[in-house]
This record gives C-alpha cells, sequence and structure tokens, in this order.
C-alpha cells in the first residue's frame, strides 16, 4: 500500500460521520477533541516504525495529521470538503477539494460492515470492524464507541496503531491554517 493509500485509508477510517445502526460502528468520528499518537510500520522493516499524530476538533470539525519526518501537515477541514498540505518551512498551503462530501461513508453496493473481535488497545477498549466488498474484504479499524480508530489492518499487515490516546480540548490555532501562509488555489486534484 503506498503512502497516499495509507492517508487515504486513514482519512477513510477517521474522517466517516456517524451511523446509528447496529450492523455497523456506532460512531466513524471522533465524538470529543483527542490527541492521538499512532506507531506506523515502515513496510519491508522489521522494526522501524513512524509515529503520526492525529488531532481532532469536534467545534471546528477539523482534523490535523503530522508527519515526523517532514515540515508538511495535513488539515482535513471537513465543512469545508476539503484536504490542505500546510508546509511550514515554504509557508504555503496546497488545497485538495474532497470528490463529494469529505468523510462521507458510501458502501458499495453490496457491500457491508461486520464485526469483528474486540480489543485494547492505549488502554482503550475497542470493536474491529471491516468492509466487505464483492471483490473481497477490506482493511479492518478498531473503533472505541466514540468514534477514535485505535488501529487498522490490511490482510495480515499492520497499518497504524495508537501508541497513545489523550482526550483534550485541541487549541483552535493549531487545527486552523496560520495566518500569513501563502494559499494555493484548488485545481483539478481530487480525493
Amino acid at each position: 500500500m503506498s503512502r497516499v493509500s495509507v492517508v487515504a485509508a486513514f482519512a477513510w477510517a477517521t474522517l466517516a460521520p456517524g451511523l446509528a445502526r447496529a450492523d455497523a460502528p456506532a460512531q466513524l468520528r471522533p465524538t470529543r477533541d483527542v490527541d492521538v499518537t499512532y506507531k506506523a510500520p515502515v513496510p519491508h522493516s522489521t522494526n522501524t516504525a513512524l509515529l503520526q499524530r492525529l488531532r481532532f476538533s469536534v467545534k471546528l470539525q477539523h482534523q490535523r495529521l503530522d508527519m515526523p519526518t517532514s515540515s508538511t501537515w495535513i488539515l482535513f477541514d471537513i465543512p469545508g470538503h476539503r484536504m490542505m498540505l500546510v508546509n511550514d518551512a515554504a509557508r504555503k498551503v496546497n488545497i485538495l477539494l474532497a470528490d463529494g462530501e469529505l468523510g462521507q461513508v458510501n458502501l458499495a453496493a453490496g457491500s457491508h460492515w461486520e464485526r469483528r473481535a474486540g480489543a485494547k488497545i492505549a488502554g482503550l477498549a475497542c470493536t474491529d470492524w471491516q468492509v466487505m466488498t464483492k471483490t473481497g474484504p477490506g482493511p479492518v479499524s478498531c473503533y472505541t464507541d466514540d468514534g477514535v480508530v485505535l488501529r487498522i489492518v490490511d490482510g495480515a499487515r499492520l497499518v497504524m496503531e495508537a501508541a497513545s490516546v489523550a482526550y483534550a480540548s485541541q487549541p483552535e490555532a493549531a487545527m486552523v491554517v496560520p495566518a500569513g501562509y501563502q494559499m494555493g488555489q484548488p485545481g483539478g486534484l481530487k480525493f
């Protein structure tokens, strides 16, 4: 799975709106402010993992993903239907528009959720949920009852797992593009 598809899977698993159905996770988006640090194993390496920090603001409906090896971070603006790549070193922002409603999970015809086992990760209980499609099983995401993803597994490969979770109010300044940054115009790029 490429870095782009990992980010897409991560965004899909963490930004989807809640579903009030017994045959799907109770919440697919956090219901309260949270700061999660994930370990993401480096492909083709036995003991190397990158740490990724994800913060979610319920008030703003913004999600920030910090990558440890870059001065660029990703801001998902759910109400604005866009993803912004924020480069602090260059003080520039590239904007990608969502192809449809950001965070909306629309299962393809014939697809459905399947509940799997429960787990305890980073001290919190979660339930594994897998989307089953006509072409086979999709990744398994372990959701807390309040919508925080604690782990994603794709086949036999661990994509990411929470190392720590802190429920705390997120400062608004960390959840928006800093003042004075050059905003790019949304181009033909969609995700």
